[in-house]
């Protein structure tokens, strides 16, 4: 698997700053539309060939993007890279459980916002504490928890607690303003790139004012697709966003709620958008013990490799995801 990393220009403060209303070709802003000839690119090519192989022979795996926590999920996608990734599944199957244990993960790497439609701001963070500290977060909520846990997983939570960054998304929020607070936090933290996870794409697309006008929601969520993938160019990092699939009971994913990418709810071209797509579905084959549930997760899409599957036990009661061991 091979990256081909794009000439990279400084954008000038007063283009970087605007975002289109209505993304046509999505392209890195400062390679758009310039002739670039082949003869120019083979040093950026190569220098990327050698810092892989380096990374291989230093560390065993060729792994250059942001971390993921799941080694076969890495493995298929070389770690979060540059560009859009969309997550989704039906209902209650566990997308947000997977992105916060994701975006915990790759504060290893870089810092990362979560902006959420879904969700109070404390939620998120209550979350990923009480799968720290193995709590049901009901057992918080209905004053069971054993504090004593609580108060050791804050402590030990802290550098994942001070990389991780929650927005309480609102119908005034823009792609622009979430564009600024990433570069705050990469600015804060020092870090030449960051995670964004967007809580979820449809919700976002559905209340956001300035997306209104004359389209539909379906146009809505392919316009607001559009503007994440160039946020992320504009980055140069990894935006997850999280998306719903349309209900079994439909035409779309061949009506069996598979993991296809017409499935996904109120888009047109939104797979397209995508630079790589996952979906969260329920295994078919293997069982596991109640609470735990077995769950896939699959690779549909992928621009820059490979696709596949992952086989993974999903504890909603703890909010873990964790691979199955591979034959």
């Amino acid at each position: 698997m091979c990256l081909l990393l794009q000439n990279r220009l400084p954008v000038p403060a007063s283009d970087s700053d605007a975002m289109p209303a209505t993304p046509s070709i999505i392209l890195n802003a400062s390679t758009a539309a310039r002739l670039q000839w082949a003869s120019t690119l083979l040093p950026q090519i190569l220098a990327d060939a050698e810092a892989r192989r380096l990374q291989r022979e230093t560390t065993g795996s060729a792994v250059l993007g942001v971390p993921t926590g799941l080694p076969h999920l890495d493995y298929l996608l070389g770690g979060l890279t540059e560009g859009l990734y969309l997550l989704a599944d039906a209902p209650d199957m566990g997308k947000t459980t997977l992105a916060l244990q994701l975006a915990a993960a790759a504060t290893a790497d870089v810092p990362v916002v979560v902006v959420t439609f879904e969700h109070a701001s404390a939620n998120l963070p209550l979350k990923l504490l009480c799968t720290r500290a193995g709590i049901n977060p009901r057992d918080v909520q209905r004053g069971y928890a054993d504090l004593g846990k609580l108060r050791a997983a804050a402590d030990a939570w802290q550098p994942v607690a001070q990389r991780l960054a929650v927005v309480e998304g609102s119908s005034q929020h823009t792609v622009a303003q979430v564009r600024a607070q990433a570069r705050r936090a990469m600015r804060q933290h020092q870090s030449e790139r960051c995670l964004v996870v967007v809580d979820s794409l449809q919700l976002w697309a559905k209340v956001a004012e300035d997306l209104r006008g004359n389209f539909s929601v379906r146009e809505r969520v392919d316009i607001l697709g559009g503007l994440l993938r160039e946020l992320a160019l504009g980055l140069h990092s990894p935006v997850l966003a999280l998306a719903s699939q349309n209900r079994s009971a439909g035409n779309y994913g061949n009506g069996k709620d598979s993991a296809a990418l017409d499935s996904l709810k109120e888009s047109g071209d939104l797979e397209y958008a995508a630079d790589v797509v996952v979906f969260l579905t329920e295994a078919q084959e293997r069982c596991a013990t109640p609470p735990a549930r077995a769950v896939e997760l699959t690779v549909a899409k992928n621009r820059q490799g490979d696709t596949g599957k992952l086989s993974l036990i999903f504890r909603p009661d703890l909010g873990t995801m964790r691979e199955e061991a591979r034959p």
